[in-house]
Parts: structure tokens; C-alpha cells; sequence
């Protein structure tokens, strides 16, 4: 799908929603979805594209149009594509439905009767939407939005409802003021709402899906170095053409031959001799990179050796520690440890902190970025909008926050639920530079670590966490102050839900709950673990 920056916004085309079963000829999923597109552009997390028809059936009309040379040139989309959309958004109009319930209020009577005439109304709307990739129809994820309004009046609404269900044409009218408008209008809020913080789940995916092809192109990727310089860096033989960039991790090797007893060669093979770090590419087909201090290192890298890539999701050797920022050059910004309240960007922060607690967490992570605009940032604003960007299932840009918080020296907090021998308890996991440690908040479970105590931090599938099945979770092996190997074991709590008897976690929260594990893992093994542990 080509290059995609962080903050990019996915392309969006909408197409325009099915209508309710019952009303097929209606305009109800036409205005609806009028609606939809006016919320969404409003939100700014989409590009919206204009799309026709209804469903993915349009698409693939379109695209047969394509193939058979009847569209226009201009317009026609590619196989596998709808104009130029990285996604479609398609859904249908599930429920639309008015019920209304008359009685008489004795409690209000006028001059000879016993009683006035009430209506008991209820306007139900349910919009089911699934979000698609467009290039491979595969479903980035399914929500519903659901809207719901009553009332109690003097004056009957059906025929307001026959109205909408009868007409074929907008039905904007209609809808103003009436109940079933209540309906509808909340229903788009909360389909908009799950889709604002859904562009956070399609732009990871795009984020994996443009890392899974930097990586096959890294993995072509090989050189040897060309010159040792005078301050200790390298010259290799591979450059930004070739897909590489600061950071990129190089693995250095050397070829070994082996002879038999009369001199002659038999065998040639590569063997590790350490790893570099690329710290220039202003060259195209060559870069600048230091030596990274690892412990399977056999010697000082040379002239003539062999490097390569290495084609992870992270690009960090597996043996190195956190690299420091070049001799002589700061920190691009400086995070202080603690935030002081009052400050100029409290009013965000307050609005920021009710978003979170109401669910709305792309709008929390936004007001939490005005807010360290409005007053620099902190550890503890950073680590609210890392959980912010979790919630919304956006992995790269969480990750990447929760990290900048522990290279900074400060400690990254997260609710974990922590499984023991007599049930389990809840609290907070805290990784930070060289220290790992867990204080629980429903109980007296307390574990602090630092690198030389632990043995190992491996994810696992486990039970006893009340789930009623294996789960997945991290196991911490480490060894007490006599000396006793133990395990500590956890899972996190961002996309479970507990009560007094057991822990609910499902489909889709499982993988997501794993994904989670795994940055958690990546900062413990960068910041925490000894370099022969992991």
C-alpha cells in the first residue's frame, strides 16, 4: 500500500448502507448514511472518498467495469481497489423500529374525565458495520451503533414513523425533531465514535502491512563493510536505496574456510563476529554505523565482513541493550518525571481524563497531545495517552510513547492482573530502566526486581485467571533473595473485563490482550533484562 507515516490518515469509501429488511424501497439508510459521512469527515481521522452503490457488491460491479474497459479511464479503479480507497466502510440498517403503547393518566384529570390519553414511546436504531480492506477484502474489524430514545407524550408519533418507512427519497425531514431522529442521531454518534477510534486499528494495519514489505525488501538487503573509520564507526556497502535507515540494526559475519590435512579448502561458512547500528544514510548506496555491544560478540568488526539486515518488527538485536544518543547530541525534547497541576494545559487534561473514563479514548488521546502542546511534555501525561492509543488498539503509536517515557529514565505503569496460589489480585506493572516491579492494588502482592534477580520474561498461555479457559499471559522466573527459583505470573487488563467471580476476554481481546504482552515484553527486554537473558 506504499509509505505510511505515522500520523497519516487512512483513505476512507463509504458506501452507502442497506436498509432495513422491512423497508426496502425506503430512504432511511440513504439519509443515514448522509449523516455518517458529515460525522466522520467532522472527526478528521479519515480521508473520505466519495463511493456509489450499496455494499461490497458496487465495488465489484465497478471493478468488472474496469476490467471490461467500459469506465473511464481516469476513474477506474484497479483490481483489488475501489478509487483509490485503502479502505471501505459497509454496513447495513438492522433495526429501525417505533413502538408506541397508549393508556390513561389518571393522575391528570380535567373537568369530566377520568384521566388523560398517554403515549409510551420507544425508537430503536441499530446500524451494523464492518470495516474492509480494499485491496483484500479482508475485515479490519465490526462494531455496531446503536441508538435509542424514549418518551412519554400526549401526541402519537407513528404517523411521523409511517412517514419515514414509506418514503423513498431523504427522509431528513422527517426525521427532525421526531423521536425516531433521537434514535438515529445517536446511532451515527456511536458509530462514528467506534470509528474514530477504529482509524487507529486500519492505520496499524497499514503500518504492518507497509513494515511487512520494508522487511521483505530489508531482507534483500546485503553488503559487507567497506572501511573501518578513525573514530571507531564503519562504512557499509549498503545505503538508504536499499531500504535503510538510522537505526537499522546490521548483522556482522565473517567467512570462515575449512581445509582438510593437504591445505585444500572443503568447506566455506558465516559466522557471527557483532552487530552494527546504521547512524547516516546520506548516501544512497552506503551508510554509517557503530559498533553494538553484545554479549555473542567474537570480535571487532573488520573490513571485508559480511552484513545484513536485521528483518524484525522492532529492528533491535536481540542481545543489545537501549543505545544511547550520540556523544554530544541531546534528547530532542526533555520529559519531566512529574507533572505539576494547574498548569496551562489542566483544562485539556481534565476534559482528556473524562473522555477516558467515558470510553472515548481517541478523543482522550488527542486532548492529552493539546495539553503537552499547551505545557511540555511528562511521564505521567504520556503514559495517560499511551493508554489512550491501547484502547483504541493502536499498538505502533502506544508502543512507541510507552518507550519514549523509559528511555527517558522514568517508569511506564500498567493494570495488570496478577494470578497466585490463592486466586488473583489486581495491579500496577512497572517497567522502568534497569527495574521491574509489581504493587498490587486489591491485595498485599508486592514484587520488585532488578536485572541481576530475574531469569527470564516469556509470554505463555495460562489458566486460573477465572476466565474459565487458557489465556494468554507473561510469566516472570526470578530468583528470591535466597536464592529460590520463582514465577510471578500476569495478564493485562486493558481489554478484559472483571467481576467478583471471573475475568472476561474473548475473541478479538485475546489477540489484542497478546499484542499488548508483546510491547510490554520488548521495553522489559530492552530496559530491564541483562543483555545474557534474552
Amino acid at each position: 500500500m506504499g509509505s505510511i507515516g505515522a500520523q497519516e490518515k487512512p483513505r476512507l469509501a463509504i458506501q452507502s448502507f442497506g436498509n432495513p429488511k422491512e423497508f426496502p424501497n425506503s430512504g432511511i439508510a440513504e439519509t443515514l448514511t448522509g449523516q455518517l459521512r458529515t460525522g466522520l469527515a467532522a472527526t478528521g481521522r479519515f480521508q473520505i472518498l466519495q463511493g456509489v452503490g450499496t455494499g461490497l457488491d458496487a465495488v465489484d460491479a465497478e471493478q468488472g467495469l474496469a476490467k471490461s474497459g467500459k469506465s473511464q479511464a481516469a476513474s477506474s479503479p484497479r483490481a483489488g481497489r475501489f478509487a483509490g480507497a485503502q479502505y471501505l466502510l459497509t454496513g447495513s440498517v438492522t433495526e429501525f423500529s417505533y413502538k408506541e403503547q397508549k393508556f390513561t393518566d389518571t393522575s391528570v384529570r380535567t373537568a369530566g374525565s377520568t384521566g388523560v390519553e398517554v403515549f409510551l414511546q420507544t425508537a430503536t436504531v441499530r446500524l451494523d458495520f464492518q470495516l474492509v480492506d480494499a485491496e483484500t477484502r479482508a475485515q479490519v474489524f465490526a462494531a455496531t451503533g446503536i441508538g435509542g430514545a424514549t418518551a412519554r407524550s400526549a401526541t402519537s408519533q407513528m404517523t411521523i414513523y409511517n412517514r419515514l418507512v414509506a418514503t423513498q427519497g431523504s427522509v431528513t425531514t422527517e426525521l427532525k425533531d421526531s423521536l425516531m431522529g433521537r434514535a438515529a442521531d445517536q446511532a451515527v454518534r456511536d458509530l462514528v465514535r467506534k470509528l474514530s477510534d477504529g482509524s487507529n486499528v486500519a492505520r496499524q494495519a497499514l503500518a504492518d502491512a507497509t513494515g511487512a514489505a520494508e522487511r521483505e525488501r530489508l531482507s534483500a538487503a546485503e553488503g559487507e563493510i567497506v572501511a573501518e573509520l578513525a573514530d571507531g564507526n564503519f562504512v557499509v556497502s549498503v545505503g538508504r536505496d536499499a531500504g535503510i535507515v538510522v537505526g537499522t540494526i546490521l548483522n556482522v559475519e565473517t567467512e570462515v574456510i575449512s581445509r582438510d590435512k593437504t591445505g585444500k579448502e572443503v568447506y566455506r561458512e558465516r559466522v557471527p563476529v557483532g552487530v552494527l547500528r546504521v547512524t547516516d544514510v546520506s548516501m544512497r548506496d552506503r551508510a554509517k554505523a557503530a559498533k553494538v555491544s553484545v554479549a555473542a560478540a567474537t570480535r571487532q568488526p573488520r573490513a571485508g565482513d559480511h552484513v545484513a539486515p536485521e528483518v524484525t518488527a522492532g529492528n533491535r538485536p536481540p542481545e543489545a541493550g537501549p543505545v544511547s544518543a550520540p556523544a554530544g547530541r541531546a534528547p530532542s525534547t526533555v520529559i519531566a518525571p512529574e507533572r505539576r497541576a494547574g498548569g496551562p494545559g489542566e483544562a485539556q487534561v481534565r476534559q482528556a481524563d473524562r473522555y477516558l473514563e467515558d470510553g472515548l479514548f481517541a478523543e482522550a488521546a488527542d486532548q492529552y497531545r493539546r495539553a503537552m502542546a499547551a505545557e511540555g511534555e511528562s511521564a505521567p501525561l504520556l503514559e495517560k495517552l499511551s493508554q489512550s492509543l491501547f484502547a483504541t488498539r493502536d499498538f505502533l503509536e502506544g508502543e512507541k510513547t510507552a518507550e519514549r517515557i523509559v528511555a527517558a529514565g522514568n517508569s511506564y505503569s500498567t493494570m495488570m492482573i496478577h494470578r497466585h496460589g490463592f486466586g488473583r489480585c489486581l495491579g500496577h506493572l512497572r517497567i522502568g530502566p534497569q527495574k521491574l516491579a509489581f504493587q498490587a492494588t486489591t491485595g498485599d502482592h508486592v514484587l520488585s526486581l532488578d536485572p541481576s534477580q530475574i531469569i527470564r520474561f516469556d509470554e505463555v498461555s495460562a489458566t486460573g485467571f477465572g476466565a474459565g479457559r487458557d489465556v494468554p499471559a507473561l510469566e516472570v522466573t526470578y530468583r528470591d533473595v535466597k536464592g529460590d527459583e520463582e514465577k510471578f505470573t500476569l495478564m493485562a487488563m486493558a481489554y478484559a473485563k472483571l467481576d467478583s467471580r471471573r475475568v472476561y476476554v474473548e475473541g478479538k481481546d485475546l489477540e489484542d490482550t497478546t499484542k499488548l504482552h508483546r510491547v510490554l515484553k520488548r521495553l522489559v527486554s530492552s530496559y530491564v533484562l541483562p543483555t545474557t537473558s534474552h
